[in-house]
């Protein structure tokens, strides 16, 4: 080989070595970019799990709330039926 064949193939290689560490400076920093957005993407995951479960607690005691309305309501009924029960009742 001469010294011109030489110097072509040290130039290709440099340019070769010049491509892959640009591309491994780009990847870096997809790298980074990607590991962001996994960690923003926890973080909301997380802040729904919250939100679900309050949702969940909010929704357990509203039904809890509605049994005991109902269970007063039984109460009421009964009472009244008992200090006012309907006319030609024979219980008077």
């Amino acid at each position: 080989m001469n010294g011109d064949t030489l110097d072509r193939i040290e130039k290709i290689l440099d340019r070769v070595e010049k491509i892959l560490e640009e591309m491994a400076a780009r990847r870096q920093v997809e790298r980074v970019e990607v590991d962001r957005r996994r960690a923003e993407m926890a973080a909301r995951r997380q802040a729904h799990n919250e939100v679900m479960e309050r949702l969940g607690a909010q929704i357990k005691a509203s039904r809890q709330d509605g049994e005991k309305i109902r269970e007063l309501l039984r109460i009421a009924e009964m009472r009244e039926r008992r200090l006012f029960p309907p006319e030609g009742d024979a219980a008077t």
